[in-house]
């Protein structure tokens, strides 16, 4: 993990930290607990700027995803627990361009896809928002109250470091030459659809053949939401989560082959195109179901 990401994270726990005890110290939760569960949710993510290998960026749209994971957490208040999860990440991003140049057979048609899986480390404090008068009155009857409470809304903010464990991307191509019908494409047989846009000197003619040497290995996202809390049994709890984040840093690979090129990043200037290269986010919204046994 880098010295960047590694001193993130340390920043979070402080902040983290001194929030957690800047509420008076008598109004303590008098039963610290532990507790460990799994949730399962899904929603909408897109890649924002996602560069095409030098080429002009392509039309996207909202995609569907998927993830499921487990997590443990200390609630040390009655208001406030620290949560760290393991999520599995699955995604689909399709992309789509027609393009008409003086060097290809009429209009060419392009489709992109990039299927991914992450492992996301959520590190999350949670705030429950518990009538404000019953916690600062710091008594052990009204800490009772507070908790025998069956139903509770909470905030969520944090950190989270993400990681690629599988990735792919797939060109296709629609055009005269193809008789206009879908066929498998490599960057090779795409550039003489952009001759009249960009230089192409400098841009791979091949895919990498793991998918995954496109994009960082860590990235760092910040996570945030609202959820709902419903107490079932004094040791089991489940919970209703809207949140989403969002990374931080470029997603992008910034490596180079043999022949010190990029992999992904555009590195090319010209009259049309005067920005060498725009950093891509990823962005994700999901809704998670989740259950929790406390100890």
């Amino acid at each position: 993990m880098s010295k960047p990401i590694v001193s993130h994270i340390a920043a979070w726990f402080l902040v983290l930290g001194l929030f957690q005890w800047s509420v008076p110290l008598q109004a303590q939760f008098m039963r610290p607990h532990v507790y460990v569960g799994a949730s399962v949710g899904g929603g909408l993510s897109a890649i924002i700027n996602q560069n095409n290998y030098g080429f002009p960026e392509m039309n996207f749209g909202p995609e569907v995803v998927t993830q499921y994971g487990a997590h443990v957490g200390i609630a040390l208040r009655p208001w406030s627990r620290l949560q760290v999860d393991y999520q599995r990440f699955n995604a689909t991003y399709n992309f789509r361009e027609s393009y008409s140049s003086s060097s290809t057979d009429g209009v060419l048609s392009l489709r992109k896809r990039i299927e991914i899986s992450l492992v996301n480390i959520p590190l999350t404090y949670r705030h429950y928002l518990i009538d404000p008068d019953l916690v600062y009155a710091g008594n052990e009857k009204s800490i009772s109250i507070a908790l025998q409470r069956k139903n509770t809304f909470f905030l969520i903010l944090g950190p989270q470091i993400t990681q690629f464990s599988k990735a792919s991307v797939t060109y296709q191509k629609n055009s005269a030459a193809t008789d206009f019908k879908w066929q498998p494409a490599d960057l090779i047989d795409i550039k003489p659809g952009f001759d009249a846009y960009v230089p192409v000197n400098e841009i791979p003619d091949y895919l990498p053949t793991d998918g995954r040497d496109l994009f960082q290995e860590t990235i760092l996202c910040l996570v945030g939401g609202v959820g709902w809390n419903l107490i079932l049994s004094p040791g089991l709890e489940i919970t209703l989560e809207a949140q989403g984040f969002i990374s931080l840093l470029d997603i992008n690979s910034s490596e180079r082959d043999q022949q010190n090129r990029y992999l992904w990043r555009r590195r090319v200037y010209s009259a049309e195109d005067p920005d060498p290269y725009y950093p891509s986010s990823l962005q994700v919204v999901t809704l998670n179901a989740g259950i929790h046994y406390t100890f």
